[in-house]
This record gives structure tokens, sequence and C-alpha cells, in this order.
């Protein structure tokens, strides 16, 4: 089974329930609202059928672009007794509170190009937070992410032993942050090394050694 394939030109967004007034919007009329653009991190979390405790590793920043979903909410009026907001087709519920967040989108772009249905096109919603810290060490940059931002990022290059604080970079919007670190390797070691890098979030959260979907990345090089 494959992505949705979706006339646009007959696509429609129904904004109802617990609001005062009935909302239906076209993508051309969504179009024409005023267009916000998010910096992102969008990762893959994987199977939700296989036990949660692989790190996929498939992760990358994102622009998005669209309209502020807290802009089409007010065109309802949502009732005192509203709580949540749920959205159909992705089947998500969101705090109402959260919901009129700023950076929570429905987006009809992503890096500057039209929505495609493999990506969940024409429009879908974007909600940049609500994720555990997590890391990885890459060539030519490393990177690290949280919901709340990285407040550091440590990495050892004997597995875990002894640890070296790296510099992060500071994050545009909710993006993937970079990190830094040169090591002095000590001139006996040889063969096999395993580098580590672990990050732990503004809030104190630390990545886990194992078995989460977060949890630290490993690589082996070989120091001649």
């Amino acid at each position: 089974m494959g992505a949705a394939v979706i006339n646009a030109d007959k696509w429609m967004l129904v904004i109802g329930g617990l609001v005062n007034h009935l909302c239906s919007i076209s993508l051309g009329q969504l179009c024409r609202f005023s267009k916000t653009t998010v910096t992102s991190f969008h990762k893959c979390y994987g199977s939700l059928i296989k036990p949660a405790i692989e790190n996929v590793w498939r992760i990358g920043n994102v622009d998005w672009s669209g309209v502020r979903l807290s802009t089409l909410l007010e065109l309802t009026g949502p009732l005192l007794e509203a709580k949540y907001m749920w959205s159909e087709g992705l089947d998500y519920d969101l705090l109402l509170e959260k919901a009129l967040m700023l950076e929570v989108l429905v987006v009809y772009e992503i890096n500057g190009e039209p929505l495609s249905k493999e990506r969940g096109g024409p429009v879908r919603l974007v909600v940049p937070w609500e994720v555990q810290p997590n890391s990885m060490i890459v060539n030519p940059l490393p990177g690290t992410e949280s919901h709340d931002g990285i407040g550091s990022v440590d990495v050892s290059f004997n597995d875990g032993k002894s640890w070296i604080e790296a510099q992060v970079y500071p994050r545009k919007d909710f993006n993937w942050q970079r990190f830094t670190i040169t090591v002095n390797v000590p001139p006996d070691l040889r063969g096999h090394c395993v580098l580590v890098a672990r990050a732990t979030s503004i809030s104190g959260r630390t990545q886990a050694s194992s078995m989460k979907r977060n949890h630290v990345h490993r690589v082996i090089v070989n120091v001649l």
C-alpha cells in the first residue's frame, strides 16, 4: 500500500467540533494566508509495531512552510470547553493550548517545494517538538537535537569509560544542532576505537546507553 493519491483541486480542510463557526478551506484559499516558515529536524521513528529499542539514525533539517494553525483556529472561535484538537488522517490529538503555539503549522511546502504525496502532501500538520534528546556522529557535521534544545554533548573515544564535553552550536527554530570536538588520542592507543556521543537536553534529560529509540550513537574507527 503506497501513499494516498489526493486531487489537490478537490482537497478541503474542515475545522469543526466545539467551535462557534464551522470552517472549510480549499488549498487555494490556504495558500493565500500569510506564509510562515519554520526550520525543524524531521526524524523517522521507525516501525510502530517493533519494540522501541532501536535508534534508526534517520534524521535531517527541514524548512516547513505554511499557515499557523492558530490563525485557522481563530477563524472558528473555539468554545471555552474545548480542550483538545483532533487531526484526522494522521489521527493526532493535541492540547488546544499547544495547538495555538506559533510554531505549529499546517504546511504545504517542504524546503521551498510543494509537499508531495510521499511526504504527506498536499497538506500536513507539523508539530516541531516533543522529542527526546538524540545525537549522531557523522561526516562532515555531527548533530544533536531535543524539543527543548541541547544543553551539552559529551564525547567518549573509549566506549564510555571517560567523557569530554563538546562545543554545541546554537539552533535556529527547532533544527538539528551541530556539535564539534577535537580529541587528542593517546599515543599508546592503537587498533579499534569506539567513539560515543551522548546528548543532554536543557531540561536535563540524557540519552540512554542502549535499548531506546534515542540511545547513544557509537562509531568504530581504526587508529593507526
